[in-house]
């Protein structure tokens, strides 16, 4: 039988909901609401978070600096739907039920602590294993301090259900000399040298991002890499300019990777796709 409605779901439900949860000895602190199987209950999970999607993985949340300004009990962030309030192993069940469906994009560093400290209400590292997607838009611009670990990488490797990542790599950071927004002018003479040395070798990308360590993804089978590739550079007075061009390191780099994975055993699929904007892509 086919359900067209949250409601005639609910309604056919009804009598079996009061067969197995007799209410006058539960714990509603620690009872599942409603105590269904799995499969019921992310229906019902489904219809209450998404009711306008037509299927269970079509979901993304940017976290951002409103998560970690705005959200000071890790227990309750402010995307979480209202069902999460009901009790706690409620608020468990339905959230790992969102971070199982659930494209997340983390802007900065700074800010996997505070979605690190959510994941960690949920017991059992099951937060962490929830996780299946995970969108790096700022990637290539927060390159480690020398003597540190990438943050970005350590949060991935926290999550061993981790099956799909995507990391955006813009050109004027990936550069010997800076050639970003706020350095596109430079002096003739300074303009030739940079011209002669401009993109870092592949072996000095792996390094400064510490992306050997992206290998150690045991569960991850897909890589998306994101790229805006190009940037002219000018002279003073626009005398001159340089094409900056990164995509045949990027494209380097994905071939490093599906090298990498498969030296390991594993087929991973690794893919390169050109970003619409320099910027954030932002979904929410």
């Amino acid at each position: 039988m086919t359900y067209i409605s949250f409601f005639e779901l609910c309604f056919a439900l009804r009598d079996y909901i009061e067969d197995i949860s007799p209410t006058s000895f539960l714990d509603r602190r620690t009872t599942l609401f409603p105590t269904l199987p799995l499969e019921l209950r992310e229906l019902i999970y489904h219809y209450a978070i998404l009711p306008d999607a037509y299927t269970p993985h079509s979901h993304h949340i940017d976290f951002s600096a409103a998560d970690t300004v705005h959200s000071h009990d890790p227990h309750y962030l402010h995307w979480l739907p209202p069902l999460c309030r009901v009790n706690e192993a409620t608020r468990v069940d339905a959230s790992l039920f969102l971070l199982r469906i659930t494209d997340f994009t983390l802007l900065y560093p700074a800010h996997v602590p505070s979605f690190s400290r959510f994941l960690a209400t949920i017991p059992y590292n099951q937060g962490f294993a929830a996780l299946r997607q995970l969108d790096f838009q700022l990637f290539s611009r927060h390159q480690p301090l020398p003597g540190q670990s990438n943050t970005y990488i350590d949060f991935m490797k926290r999550c061993p259900g981790l099956t799909k990542i995507c990391l955006k790599l813009e050109v004027g950071y990936l550069t010997k000399v800076s050639c970003t927004e706020h350095s596109l002018v430079m002096a003739p003479t300074t303009l030739w040298v940079f011209g002669q040395t401009r993109i870092l070798e592949l072996e000095d990308l792996l390094a400064a991002y510490r992306l050997a360590r992206l290998l150690e993804l045991t569960s991850v089978n897909q890589v998306v890499i994101e790229v805006w590739p190009k940037i002219h550079v000018s002279s003073r007075f626009s005398v001159d300019s340089v094409l900056v061009d990164c995509a045949p390191l990027v494209q380097r780099v994905a071939e490093w990777l599906r090298d990498g994975f498969g030296e390991r055993g594993r087929r991973v699929c690794v893919e390169v796709v050109e970003a619409s904007s320099a910027g954030l892509r932002w979904r929410r």
